[in-house]
């Protein structure tokens, strides 16, 4: 049975398809962070980056954008649709923390933390959505002309593409296909998931959509230096894209007491590892 967000996600849509969006949002409070008005998410450049800091935020472009058709809806994975160990250890927000708090990264070589404990984090760790019934309101872009992909900074590897399908349909996100493509430097799109290994992701976009085009592109994303990178893309392509920077996702710091726990955290998921044979992965190495 559909949740109370569903309905909701398409009530919102019945209103905006019987009365003009400007007096409907008329009548809203203001509900951004910013202090924008709701109604100035819809009324700006194409090319320009919108905010999305609240869940209400999100529901009304998804209302708004799910009117096109021949439309491609493209979201980054974590903090965009998935938070991952509360965005403590392990976490996309933990990764983007370690390259300002040297502390934070735990003193593990790159090798052991990307080659071997990264899947381990994706198959071990729990996750859950930005916000309860995401996927429920990103129903309403399943008009038969358009297509729902996600474009991650994960690098593919079977372990990691098999934890990712099985926490997106977990968490009920139901646009994996059985779509397979190889992009690229070492860029491989499986079941509806674009891995780029941390690489530009505008310019694996647009590989993409060499390949299958579409009219409307949508982009979204909670890191803005990504967002920037499409947007750069894109204007160098001489090609439209919409583009929002999604802010719904905590972020949260760490105190010395959580980096401790990391550290012993990190501890025994190394002595898994070396409990199943042959690894780089040494706790606390130098």
């Amino acid at each position: 049975m559909a949740t109370f967000m569903h309905y909701f996600a398409k009530a919102f849509l019945l209103l905006l398809t019987f009365f003009s969006f400007s007096s409907f949002v008329s009548t809203c409070e203001t509900v951004t962070r910013s202090g924008n008005p709701i109604k100035e998410l819809g009324n700006q450049p194409k090319d320009s980056i919108i905010p999305l800091n609240t869940q209400l935020d999100f529901i009304k472009v998804m209302a708004e954008v799910s009117r096109d058709s021949n439309s491609l809806y493209v979201f980054d994975i974590d903090n965009t649709l998935l938070i991952t160990n509360e965005n403590k250890f392990g976490s996309d927000w933990w990764y983007a923390q370690t390259k300002k708090n040297p502390a934070l990264k735990l003193n593990v070589s790159s090798s052991c933390l990307f080659d071997e404990l990264t899947p381990l984090f994706y198959s071990t760790l729990s996750t859950i959505p930005v916000f309860p019934d995401q996927a429920g309101v990103m129903d309403l872009l399943e008009e038969p002309s358009n297509k729902t992909i996600a474009l991650t900074s994960r690098g593919y590897s079977p372990v990691v593409a098999s934890a990712t399908e099985l926490e997106l349909t977990e968490n009920n996100f139901d646009f994996l296909d059985s779509d397979s493509l190889g992009l690229e430097n070492d860029v491989v799109m499986l079941h509806g998931v674009i891995y780029t290994r941390g690489q530009n992701k505008g310019v694996a976009l647009l590989e993409y959509l060499e390949k299958y085009p579409y009219t409307n592109i949508y982009y979204f994303d909670d890191s803005y230096y990504k967002v920037e990178n499409v947007q750069n893309a894109f204007a160098a392509a001489g090609k439209p894209v919409a583009l929002y920077h999604m802010k719904i996702a905590p972020k949260i710091p760490y105190t010395e007491a959580e980096i401790n726990y990391m550290k012993a955290k990190l501890c025994v998921l190394i002595e898994d590892l070396q409990s199943m044979g042959d690894t780089e992965c040494k706790c606390q190495n130098p």
